[in-house]
C-alpha cells in the first residue's frame, strides 16, 4: 500500500478571479449530447413528465464521464411557481430548480455543479449556467446512464398559469478516465475554490476545508484525512493538497480498523453544513450502530424522523430500537429537524423549518457512503407525526428509501399530485382516536391531510397495485388493529395502512412492546 506525504496550504484569489475561474470550469467539452422534446406544463398541481432515451455511453456515470449539465428551454409566465427535476434511469433524482426564479422564460438555461451562481441571482430569460438545487453528483454515482431519463415539471402553488417545455438537453462528459496509479505520482493537486464558512472539527479531506499556514500530513492511500480542530475558511481562499512524496512500503503499524473504514460502534454523530435562509447551519445526525460488528456483514440503514418539537436524540434512548440495532438488524440514523421541525416542501408550507430536506438527507447518505460496513442503497425510513409527513414527502420527492413507515400522519393534499420517482413500499399507521391529525382527513396544524384510506390508495394507484385491499384484523399489544393491504404492485412493492382502535396520536406504540419490530419486519422485507 502506498504512503503519501501531503502539503496543505491556503492561497488567496480575488473575487473577480474566483468568479471567472468557476465559469471557465463549466463543462464545454461534452462529446455526448442528447436533446428531448417537451410539451405542456398545465396549471394543475400534477407533474408533467417527458422522457429521453440515452444510448451509446461507454462509461458509467462518474465525475469525469457523467452528466455534466442539463439545459432547458421553457416558456412560462409564472416561473416563480414551478419546479423542475431530473430522474436518471436508475431512479436517482436531481432537483434542478424550485420556486426561486421570476419572469417568463428559461432560454437555453443550463444547470451544472461547476456553475458559480444560484438561479435566484440571475434574471429572466436566464441565458446562463446555474447551480442545480441538488447536485448532479447525486446522479453521477457509478450507475449506467444508458436508458430512459425523465424530466418533470409542475406548478407547485395553487391557482397558477400553465406553460410549455419546448426542449431539454443532457450533456455528458466524454473524457477518458484517469488510468489507475501503478506507482507513486510525483504530485497531485486537489485544489478547489471555496467560499467563507466555518467548519466543525474532524472534517475529512473530501469535504470543503482549509487550514492556515502549512502542515505536513502522512496518511495511507485510500484513507480519509481527519482535520482534528475547528477552523475558518478565509474569503476567496483556495484549499490545496499536494502529494510531496510517497512510499510504496506498507506500514508495519497498519491495523484492520485503519485499512477498513468502519463507522463507530455504539453511539456517534455526524454533522451536515447547510445554507438555510441565507445562513450556514450545522445540523446534527445521531447514529446508533451495533456494539459489536459482524465483520462479514454490510448493514442496512433505518432513518427515524422525530415529531414536531423533538430531536433525533430521542431515538437513541428508545429501548426497542436499540435492541434491534444491537441484534445486527440495521444501523439507526436519527437526524435533527431544523428548529425541531421538518419542511414538507414549498407546496405544503406552515412549518418552522425552511430547510431543504432533500439536500439534507442526500448529504447524510453521501457522508455514510464512505463506510465499508454500510449499504446506503438499503435505506429505510420511519417517522412519527411531523416526521411521518416528512417521510411521505421524501418518498414522493426522492429515491433515497426502499420502504417507508409513516406513523400517525398520512399525506397532505398537495402531495397527492406528486409522482414518486420509483416504486416503494409503504407501511402507514393511524390511531382511530387521534385528535391531532384526523385519520378521516381534514385541516389541522396548518395542513390539509388526505384521509388514511385516500393516502394509501394514492400510493397504491401510483405503483399499479391491486386496488381491492386484503383486509385482516390483529392484536398489537392491547389494541385491535384492522389492516388493508394493496399487493401486486410494481417491482414487488406493497402498500398497507393500519387503523389502530383505541390509539390516539401515539399510534398505539405504548401498548405494544413489539411495535418497532413489526415496522422493521415489513420494511426489511422490501
Amino acid at each position: 500500500m502506498h504512503k503519501y506525504y501531503l502539503l496543505f496550504c491556503l492561497c488567496v484569489l480575488s473575487y473577480t478571479q474566483m468568479q471567472a475561474a468557476d465559469i471557465e470550469n463549466v463543462p464545454n467539452t461534452s462529446t455526448n449530447t442528447f436533446t428531448g422534446t417537451g410539451g405542456v406544463i398545465a396549471s394543475t398541481g400534477f407533474e408533467y413528465c417527458f422522457t429521453l432515451t440515452v444510448s451509446g455511453l461507454t462509461e458509467n456515470l462518474s465525475g469525469t464521464n457523467g452528466l455534466e449539465s442539463v439545459c432547458v428551454d421553457i416558456d412560462h409566465p409564472g416561473l416563480s411557481n414551478i419546479g423542475v427535476k431530473l430522474t436518471s434511469p436508475t431512479g436517482k433524482v436531481s432537483f434542478l430548480y424550485e420556486l426561486t426564479a421570476s419572469g417568463i422564460a428559461f432560454t437555453n438555461t443550463c444547470f451544472s455543479d461547476a456553475a458559480s451562481q444560484q438561479i435566484a441571482n440571475g434574471t429572466s430569460p436566464y441565458t446562463d449556467v446555474f447551480l442545480p438545487k441538488t447536485p448532479l453528483a447525486n446522479i453521477n454515482d457509478g450507475s449506467d446512464g444508458n436508458d430512459v431519463w425523465t424530466l418533470c415539471s409542475a406548478n407547485l402553488n395553487q391557482n397558477t398559469v400553465g406553460g410549455t417545455l419546448n426542449s431539454w438537453t443532457l450533456n455528458f462528459g466524454g473524457e477518458e478516465p484517469e488510468p489507475p496509479v501503478e506507482s507513486c505520482p510525483d504530485s497531485l493537486d486537489l485544489s478547489g475554490v471555496h467560499i467563507s464558512e466555518t467548519f466543525a472539527a474532524a472534517i475529512n479531506i473530501a469535504s470543503t476545508a482549509s487550514i492556515p499556514g502549512v502542515v505536513d500530513v502522512h496518511y495511507e492511500a485510500g484513507q480519509e484525512i481527519g482535520l482534528k480542530s475547528g477552523f475558518q475558511v478565509e474569503p476567496d481562499g483556495i484549499f490545496q493538497a499536494i502529494i510531496q512524496s510517497c512510499d510504496t512500503t506498507p506500514s508495519d503499524t497498519m491495523t484492520t480498523d485503519t485499512m477498513t473504514n468502519l463507522i463507530s460502534t455504539g453511539t456517534s454523530s455526524l454533522t451536515v453544513n447547510q445554507i438555510i435562509d441565507g445562513t450556514n447551519q450545522l445540523r446534527t445526525v445521531h447514529i446508533r450502530a451495533p456494539q459489536n460488528f459482524d465483520s462479514n456483514k454490510v448493514y442496512p440503514l433505518l432513518f427515524a424522523f422525530h415529531g414536531n418539537g423533538g430531536t433525533g436524540q430521542s431515538f437513541l434512548n428508545n429501548g426497542s430500537l436499540n435492541t434491534l440495532v444491537d441484534a445486527g438488524n440495521f444501523i439507526g440514523i436519527y437526524p435533527d429537524g431544523y428548529l425541531n421541525s421538518w419542511n414538507l416542501g414549498a407546496a405544503t408550507a406552515n412549518e418552522a423549518s425552511n430547510a431543504d430536506e432533500i439536500y439534507y438527507v442526500g448529504e447524510i447518505l453521501n457522508q455514510l457512503s464512505v463506510y465499508t460496513n454500510i449499504d446506503t442503497a438499503m435505506a429505510y425510513a420511519l417517522g412519527t407525526s411531523n416526521g411521518a409527513a416528512a417521510v411521505n414527502y421524501l418518498g414522493k420527492q426522492s429515491s433515497y428509501f426502499r420502504a417507508i413507515a409513516p406513523i400517525v400522519s398520512q399525506q397532505t393534499v398537495p402531495m397527492e399530485n406528486w409522482i414518486a420517482p420509483r416504486p416503494i413500499s409503504v407501511f402507514q399507521i393511524n390511531g382511530l382516536e387521534d385528535g391531532l391529525i384526523p385519520w378521516q382527513g381534514g385541516t389541522s396544524l396548518g395542513h390539509t391531510f388526505m384521509s388514511a384510506q385516500a393516502s394509501a390508495e394514492n400510493w397504491a394507484t401510483q405503483f399499479n397495485c391491486n386496488l381491492t385491499p386484503v383486509t385482516t384484523t390483529d392484536t398489537w399489544g392491547t389494541n385491535t388493529v384492522t389492516s388493508y393491504a394493496y399487493g401486486n404492485c410494481d417491482a414487488g412493492q406493497e402498500v398497507i395502512y393500519h387503523l389502530v382502535d383505541g390509539a390516539g396520536h401515539d399510534g398505539g406504540i405504548p401498548a405494544d412492546p413489539n411495535y418497532y419490530s413489526r415496522v422493521w419486519d415489513f420494511l426489511s422485507s422490501h
